[in-house]
């Protein structure tokens, strides 16, 4: 039996069996961002993948 303490330590993460797992709740957490913020969202990123995803679902520019 995990102590309380080891419970805390121990990370969702770790949890994530699969690549397709995290894409799913990455993907939600994005939208509950995106879909309830009051003042908005800012995404910046560098990688031109997902600059060029960015564009593909037309996010606009600041």
């Amino acid at each position: 039996m995990l102590s309380v303490e080891s419970k805390r330590e121990q990370s969702k993460a770790i949890r994530i069996d699969s690549d397709e797992i995290l894409t799913e709740r990455l993907r939600n957490a994005y939208g509950v961002l995106m879909t309830r913020s009051i003042r908005g969202t800012v995404l910046y990123s560098t990688d031109p993948a997902t600059l060029e995803l960015f564009a593909r679902l037309k996010v606009p520019k600041l």
